[in-house]
């Protein structure tokens, strides 16, 4: 979760703390004579909103360095899980680390220590409906030597300037993958297919490995490259033929299956967002009650409740003595524009 336990319990306190101090300096805002004029009494008070105001600010500067120093932890025990994991040629190894770098990939990490990793047979691509959480493996940059992606389905994922000397590409569906200045030393790209792969600025990569790939269709690469590809298969770059009218029957069949599940998956998505994004009367009417104006950005977002809690305030300086009735007007007001909001939203959910 974004916020932990130690935090939520820090927040609790400073927003009871700021109610509080309220509350004993409620007197103070418009009579400068508080407390029978106890001067030391009013400058405690005055450094207290200070330091309230510096523990808010440096608590949100503390969050942010906590959070950043906490990916960078979880991000080296990922790597560090990987490397136990790499040379092993178990399909439950590939699938964990497929998982763990879609993890560093979520850490906007994408140079990961790949070698000698086994893919074969694995699914690199995410999902591709908006609704999707699992997303393509992003791998550019990565180390990658004598990894094996064998099998593989690999269609549109980023290798560029990866490292992958002597990986084995054989047989895997490349599609639109990016080769853009990777290191392809020794690849093996037998039975691969390649549509619209990009081997631009491609590093030692030679003809003869392209020249065994299953179809080039479409593929991006220099002109001489190309050339010499050609001359080793006159028909790389052609369309790959269908196999049999049956395949192709089969193959409508299985999207056709795909499509209905897709279908039903959507729906059910949906529903369960509409259910997520419904926004309750009941926790709108206890924030209102509890918070005034500040309720407001349960529903109706952090400018509503901020903007009518700065024009109270306003008012409140420069009418100090209609406080209470500001007070009891803004309450009010913000309950009842919490309740409307509430519905409008639920409205255009369910719309």
């Amino acid at each position: 979760m974004l916020l932990g336990s130690e935090l939520r319990i820090a927040v609790v306190v400073l927003v009871v703390a700021a109610m509080l101090l309220y509350a004993i300096s409620r007197p103070c805002y418009h009579d400068n004579a508080c407390y029978g004029g106890n001067q030391f009494l009013a400058g405690v008070l005055v450094e207290a909103h200070g330091m309230l105001l510096d523990l808010l600010v440096i608590g949100f500067v503390v969050v942010w360095l906590n959070r950043r120093a906490q990916r960078d932890h979880e991000s080296i025990q990922f790597q560090e899980e990987i490397d136990s994991l790499r040379g092993s040629r178990s399909a439950e190894a590939g699938v964990r680390i497929l998982y763990l770098a879609r993890l560093l990939n979520k850490n906007r990490i994408t140079s990961i220590f790949l070698a000698n990793a086994h893919f074969d047979g694995l699914d690199l691509r995410g999902d591709v409906q908006p609704w999707a959480t699992k997303r393509t493996v992003d791998l550019s940059g990565a180390y990658a030597p004598s990894a094996s992606f064998a099998g593989s389905t690999v269609a549109g994922v980023n290798f560029r300037e990866a490292n992958l000397q002597q990986a084995c590409f054989a047989g895997a569906s490349c599609g639109r993958a990016d080769f853009t200045g990777a290191l392809l030393l020794g690849v093996d790209f037998r039975d691969a297919r390649l549509q619209h792969a990009d081997f631009t600025r491609s590093r030692h990569l030679k003809a003869q490995a392209l020249a065994q790939a299953k179809s080039l269709r479409g593929a991006a690469m220099s002109e001489r490259l190309k050339a010499e590809v050609l001359a080793l298969n006159p028909g790389a770059f052609d369309d790959e033929p269908f196999e049999s009218e049956v395949g192709n029957f089969l193959e409508m069949l299985d999207a056709n299956e795909i499509a209905q599940q897709l279908l039903v998956a959507k729906e059910e998505h949906d529903l369960q967002t509409r259910l997520a994004l419904t926004k309750s009367y009941g926790a709108q009417a206890f924030l209102s009650m509890l918070f005034g104006p500040l309720g407001l950005i349960y529903s109706a977002g952090w400018k509503a409740g901020l903007g009518l809690t700065v024009a109270a305030l306003a008012l409140c300086m420069f009418e100090p003595d209609a406080i209470p009735v500001v007070f009891l007007a803004t309450w009010l007001l913000s309950a009842i524009a919490g309740i409307v909001a509430v519905h409008r939203h639920n409205a255009k959910i369910d719309g």
